[in-house]
């Protein structure tokens, strides 16, 4: 099994974040201070850090250690997301040479760049319609509309703090 699990201290305005597989994306102004993480994206006046999960879910595994837990200080207007890896293993998109594509990491976050601005209500419907979107071109395999292959799980937070 693959998680995503977090605990809010909102005395501290801190987050603590720890992952068996499955990374947390932060989005914020960039002119907010800058989140220790493996990976980041600058859009214009924003940055997506993505705080990668430890790469081992939570079983039995070939080599068993501790998960590293990180901790981020979190600011009025920040969107932290969670996620299972159904929306971008979700296949869909126009056919090029004869299969469909899958939606992919980069996709998900150039898609919630583009919205994380909005309140959460309107990101909700923006990601749904991103995904049928996706989904609704025809498997040429099938002459159909792409099946949902897996659980497709996204929380998105808007902090107010």
């Amino acid at each position: 099994m693959d998680i995503a699990l977090c605990i809010f201290d909102p005395a501290a305005r801190k987050i603590q974040y720890s992952g068996a597989n499955n990374p947390l994306y932060l989005i914020r102004d960039k002119d907010l201070p800058p989140v220790d993480c493996e990976k980041q994206i600058s859009c214009e006046d924003i940055v997506l850090y993505e705080l990668k999960a430890d790469p081992m879910p939570i079983a039995i595994h070939l080599e068993m250690r501790s998960y590293r837990a990180k901790e981020f200080e979190v600011f009025d207007k920040d969107c932290i997301y969670l996620f299972s890896d159904g929306f971008a293993d979700q296949f869909g998109g126009r056919a090029e040479n004869g299969r469909g594509k899958k939606f992919m990491s980069k996709g998900l976050k150039n898609a919630l760049l583009c919205i994380s601005h909005l309140d959460m209500d309107h990101q909700k419907e923006a990601m749904e319609q991103t995904l049928n979107s996706w989904m609704g071109h025809v498997n040429p395999d099938t002459g159909q509309p792409y099946e949902q292959l897996d659980d497709i799980c996204l929380l998105g937070i808007k902090m107010h703090v």
